[in-house]
């Protein structure tokens, strides 16, 4: 195939086959599913976020993914999820932003600063990498796996740290999802305090959606302000640690000259 005819052949690739259309049909008759599973009675605590990422594990883990629709459910997770961000964002009730903002951004502060320093302790207690320790610490403290894929050229992480850290990432997650949603009746919590706990806590952005939605509309409201809010602290911290092991590395190489033996002339 020509030079020439390849961007033509991308721009349409959704068309065949082989593009987005077999992964959108997919999704949507899985998230078709959640919906219909969360009428019931029973299940009608989790919410269909909550069903719709735990038929996704259960389908991944039994059926597994097809090839043909790996494309489209790239572009679900990635686009159509961000989109579906961009669409929450506009019917967010403002007053709840305006009366809750600084203190959720004074917590978010506070959880993030914590979640650096404690991890990286943690990691450097048993032993951990300092790479995986590091990307753990970002993607616990910030938005997962963005997270960790944002602070991976940084800091000069080998792929392998980075997937353990995505895959520990995605584990506690999940787990969390699950016991959010279902302590989301016994905490006594008013639904805006349990969605900013969720959104200043959890990982990933779909995991806190899905967790927020089990407290009602004002938690799940609460809890994406909570969320962004953290997402948007991410580039001073890339910042900040950029800075920091700067430094070290220039520390570490002056140790080196230092210590290094003199050669007579």
């Amino acid at each position: 195939m020509s030079d020439e005819a390849k961007p033509l052949q991308e721009s349409t690739t959704w068309f065949n086959s082989a593009g987005l259309l077999p992964g959108l049909i997919l999704t949507g008759i899985l998230c078709a599913a959640a919906f219909a599973l969360a009428s019931i009675p029973g299940l009608k605590l989790a919410g269909p976020l909550g069903l719709a990422l735990l038929i996704g594990v259960v389908w991944r883990n039994t059926a597994g993914v097809p090839t043909i629709a790996a494309a489209g459910i790239r572009f679900s997770a990635k686009t159509l999820l961000r989109l579906g961000i961009v669409l929450l964002g506009v019917r967010l009730d403002f007053g709840l932003l305006y009366s809750s903002g600084f203190r959720v951004l004074a917590l978010d502060l506070l959880i993030v600063a914590a979640g650096l320093v404690a991890i990286s302790a943690l990691g450097r207690l048993f032993r951990l990498p300092r790479d995986l320790s590091l990307l753990l610490a970002v993607g616990s403290s910030i938005c997962g796996a963005s997270a960790i894929a944002a602070a991976a050229p940084i800091t000069g992480a080998k792929e392998k740290d980075v997937s353990q850290a995505v895959g520990i990432i995605s584990v506690l997650g999940f787990l969390a999802v699950l016991g959010y949603t279902f302590v989301a009746p016994l905490v006594g919590m008013s639904q805006v305090d349990f969605g900013v706990m969720v959104g200043a806590t959890m990982q990933e952005v779909g995991h806190v959606l899905a967790a927020g939605a089990a407290g009602g509309q004002a938690a799940l409201d609460a809890a994406t302000i909570a969320k962004l809010t953290r997402v948007a602290l991410l580039a001073p911290v890339l910042i900040l640690v950029s800075a920091v092991l700067s430094r070290r590395a220039g520390n570490e190489g002056q140790a080196v000259t230092t210590r290094a033996p003199l050669v007579p002339g």
